[in-house]
C-alpha cells in the first residue's frame, strides 16, 4: 500500500483555505498555518449557523444554548432583517478565549445537529448536506474580513 501523498495535499489545502476544522490536538499552529483561536471559532460559528439554518426551531434552540451557555449578548429585540453571519468581534473573541470549553460545546452541538438531520432527512438525502454547505459558503462570503484566511491574518496581530 503506497502513502496517500494526494489525499493528504487535498486536506492540507482545505486546512489552509479554512473548509475543514480539526479539533483539539491537531497540530496545526499560527506560524505555519494561520490557525489561530480566532479563525477556528469563526469557522465554527459559520458551520453551526449553517447546519442549524435547515432545521427551524430546533436549530434556533441550539443557536440559543450557544448563546446563554457562552453568554453572548444579542440585540434585542433583533433588527429587522438581520445578518447571515450574527456575530460580533467581541463574541468571537470571548469564545476564543474560552477556546477549550468552546470546542466541547460545539463538539455535542454538532452531533445533537447531525441527528436531528438525519431524524428529519433520512441517512440517504444528500440534499439536505448540499443545502449546508451552499448556506455555509454564502454565510463565508457574506462575512468579509472574518473568512477563511484573513481570520487568522487578523489574529496574528
Amino acid at each position: 500500500m503506497s502513502f496517500p501523498a494526494e489525499a493528504l495535499q487535498r486536506l492540507a489545502g482545505l486546512v489552509l483555505e479554512g473548509d475543514v476544522v480539526f479539533f483539539i490536538g491537531a497540530g496545526f499552529s499560527l506560524d505555519s498555518e494561520k490557525t489561530s483561536g480566532w479563525r477556528l471559532v469563526t469557522r465554527l460559528l459559520i458551520r453551526l449557523l449553517s447546519l442549524c439554518q435547515p432545521l427551524g426551531e430546533a436549530g434556533a434552540r441550539i443557536r440559543e444554548d450557544l448563546q446563554s451557555t457562552f453568554d453572548l449578548a444579542m440585540p434585542n429585540p433583533p433588527p429587522p432583517n438581520p445578518p447571515r453571519f450574527p456575530y460580533t468581534d467581541a463574541h468571537i473573541k470571548k469564545l476564543a478565549e474560552r477556546y477549550y470549553e468552546t470546542n466541547d460545546w460545539f463538539c455535542s452541538a454538532f452531533g445533537e445537529l447531525l441527528k436531528l438531520a438525519v431524524r428529519e432527512t433520512g441517512e440517504k438525502d444528500s440534499r439536505w448536506f448540499e443545502a449546508v454547505c451552499a448556506e455555509e459558503k454564502r454565510i463565508r462570503d457574506c462575512t468579509g474580513r472574518r473568512s477563511n484566511r484573513s481570520a487568522g491574518r487578523r489574529a496574528a496581530r
